[in-house]
């Protein structure tokens, strides 16, 4: 109500009185449609300029916008220290495991590797969670009705969880490989049901090149066992036949050197060759000493190390005249047995031949 109609009311009340019994009785009310829901400042906005749009204009404008400008504010502070906090956490796991596990310079990639994706993930999750609370915050100073919202995202929630459960599934097997540091991408790995090296490893699924040059996509609650080759050093093993007849001393002295000098070529030395044992008889078989050459390498390189290493070993034993062992049978021959006279018997006469 302004001020002019106010006047014109208390006029109106004492000409009233004037005709009647003389009894003044005036009631000043305000307009309860001026600055609802706005707060005191607006009625006392309304009060110093007595003009209502202007007064709830003025503090809506200075209430809801700076409210929830305030709100998102907090909200990135919240979460700049919420972040901060998670590098020293994740800088703190990588120095424990740098100073306790690393065994190689590959073995320190990894571990900055991983630190990198669980730190993301867990900034990602938290910065999701912060700003939707805020986004619900400002909802609620915007006058919105979150209720209807979070019941209707309660139910879908509920609809998508009986949904997806093979998909959520996935996700939490994907965090959990993540931080235990299973597996990472160029690793070689066995997984049970494919054999092969990591292309790429996602919270849904992980991808694997075989052998043949198949790719695999295995989701990750599939994921039952893995037998990681890469975050060691693994074996490369040749097995080298010579024949019993063979100077065996010599064969394994010849087949170690020719290990030894391939072992030292630079290509190899790069490829993490580390120990080159003495052969050793791994198998007596029926026309052959069979000699077994290990060399310890890195995962990557075993395949292509040991095709190599054949061949190494093949011109190595014919330039020393190593006797190879070839398939041998032996035959018995017998005298024919000599042969059985047949007697005829005649049965009239009871006489034989």
């Amino acid at each position: 109500m302004t001020t002019t109609a106010a006047l014109a009311r208390i006029n109106e009340a004492t000409m009233g009185a004037a005709e009647g019994d003389g009894t003044l009785d005036v009631t000043v009310t305000q307009d309860p449609g001026v600055c609802t829901e706005l707060g005191s400042f607006c009625e006392r906005l309304y009060a110093w300029t007595d003009n209502e749009q202007f007064a709830e204009t003025i503090a809506w404008v200075l209430g809801t916008p700076l409210k929830i400008g305030a709100i998102f504010l907090l909200a990135v502070l919240i979460n700049r220290v919420t972040r901060r906090a998670i590098a020293g956490l994740v800088d703190r796991i990588e120095s424990a495991q740098l100073t306790e596990s690393v065994v190689s310079d590959s073995s320190a990639d990894r571990t900055a590797e991983r630190g990198e994706t669980i730190g993301a993930l867990l900034r990602s999750t938290a910065s999701a969670f912060v700003f939707g609370i805020a986004t619900v915050m400002a909802l609620e100073a915007l006058g919105v009705s979150i209720i209807p919202i979070l019941a209707s995202l309660g139910v879908a929630g509920i609809a998508l969880g009986f949904g997806a459960q093979k998909l959520i599934e996935d996700l939490i097997a994907g965090v959990m490989l993540a931080i235990e540091d299973q597996f990472g991408v160029g690793d070689r790995v066995d997984l049970g049901m494919v054999e092969g090296v990591v292309e790429r490893v996602t919270l849904r699924s992980t991808v694997l090149l075989d052998g043949d040059g198949v790719r695999w996509y295995v989701p990750n609650s599939e994921i039952r066992r893995v037998a990681n080759e890469s975050q060691h050093k693994v074996r490369a093993k040749v097995q080298f036949g010579v024949s019993y007849g063979a100077d065996l001393p010599n064969a394994v002295a010849t087949l170690h050197a020719a290990t030894a000098e391939l072992a030292a070529l630079p290509r190899w030395q790069d490829a993490g060759v580390e120990e080159v044992r003495p052969p050793f008889v791994a198998v007596l078989s029926d026309n052959a000493v069979v000699l077994e050459v290990q060399i310890d390498v890195d995962a990557a390189h075993r395949g292509d190390l040991e095709r190599v290493l054949r061949t190494q070993l093949l011109e190595a034993a014919t330039l020393d005249g190593i006797e190879m062992p070839n398939p041998q049978l032996d035959v018995w021959l017998h005298d024919p047995a000599p042969p059985t006279r047949n007697r005829v018997i005649d049965s009239d006469s009871g006489d034989s031949e």
